[in-house]
């Protein structure tokens, strides 16, 4: 009875170490590949919009589909990866232009088994007055998702994979209290692919294990 009892408890504890074992041997290894990055070399791939009011004619004035690179430099600046907005006097110093607003248009790759798409977005901002404000989004051209952007958090857009894309930046000053600013300093985009492997020195390490235990149980 007694060496069936051990017997028992060795299996047992066999069984144990190699699940353990087994376990610690499996890691996950992540690949990652940035498939869209912020760079003002595309700006011609921007769209953008403006209100302002004109004071002297007495009308508010909607300007809609300008592309990035033909926006009014009082409106938009750029570097070689930062764009910002600005809220400002246009077209001339009596009109004032209140709302301006800077878009982009992606088509996303799809992704398939373990991959997933994440978007990371970093803005600051100035405002000026009490109605002013900034914002950031990201959406799907079905509007099936959309997402409000908070500044250097990284989200998981994998669903929108495979659709085409639109992610806006808009500064708008109610009170008309001007020269807010809207700072876009990173849009990123990557492709990120999680693999389960065991790595070959434990799994070799395993493999000797098993061996030793079954030695022993004869």
């Amino acid at each position: 009875m007694t060496i069936k009892a051990n017997t028992t408890n060795f299996n047992f504890r066999s069984k144990t170490f190699l699940t353990l074992l087994f376990l610690f041997s499996v890691s996950f290894n992540a690949s990652a590949s940035i498939i869209y990055e912020l760079s003002t070399d595309d700006i011609a791939d921007w769209e953008g919009d403006y209100t302002y009011d004109d004071f002297s004619e007495n009308v508010t004035v909607d300007i809609f589909g300008v592309v990035g690179s033909s926006m009014p430099s009082e409106l938009l600046s750029y570097s070689a990866s930062s764009f910002t907005l600005t809220t400002n006097y246009f077209p001339d110093l009596d009109d004032e232009a209140w709302y301006v607003g800077l878009f982009r248009t992606l088509g996303l790759m799809a992704v398939s088994g373990p991959e997933k798409l994440f978007l990371t977005v970093e803005f600051d901002s100035e405002l000026t007055g009490n109605d002013s404000l900034a914002s950031a989004y990201f959406e799907t051209d079905d509007r099936v998702s959309y997402w409000d952007l908070v500044s250097g958090t990284t989200v998981d857009i994998t669903e929108a994979a495979g659709k085409s894309v639109l992610f806006g930046f808009q500064i708008e000053s109610v009170d008309l209290d001007l020269l807010d600013t809207l700072n876009v300093t990173q849009i990123k985009i990557e492709k990120i692919a999680q693999e389960v492997s065991a790595p070959p020195t434990l799994s070799l390490l395993l493999l000797i294990s098993l061996l030793g235990i079954r030695r022993l149980y004869k």
